[in-house]
């Protein structure tokens, strides 16, 4: 039993993360500690995710593909670089980086 609960517990993440529908009201950041969980679990996620080479390979797919179409945005002036590289990325990146991190030194 525990073995086949460890054989899907990334199939499950990768459900969940990938698998979501989001509709924003606003553009209001006034939610910072929401944002900072959500991130810190995300980072979490995907830690456990790259434990397993299956999930490993798709996330690193997807990461190409959205990699490739953020290129493709940014040549056709449809995504500038002002909505990349500002403070609320960088602060998401960092907590996300900060998930992964934890969940590497508890394992």
């Amino acid at each position: 039993m525990k073995k086949s609960f460890n054989n899907i517990l990334p199939y499950l993440f990768a459900f969940f993360i990938f698998v979501s529908v989001v509709r924003a009201e606003d553009d209001d950041d006034d939610d910072a500690i929401g944002e900072i969980v959500t991130d810190l679990l995300v980072g979490a996620a995907l830690e456990v995710c790259s434990m397993h080479a299956t999930c490993h390979f798709i996330m690193m797919i997807f990461g190409f593909l959205a990699f490739i179409i953020v290129v493709i945005g940014m040549c056709s002036g449809k995504i500038g670089c002002d909505e990349i590289f500002n403070y609320r990325n960088a602060r998401r990146g960092a907590t996300i980086g900060a998930g992964r991190g934890i969940v590497r030194s508890w394992r």
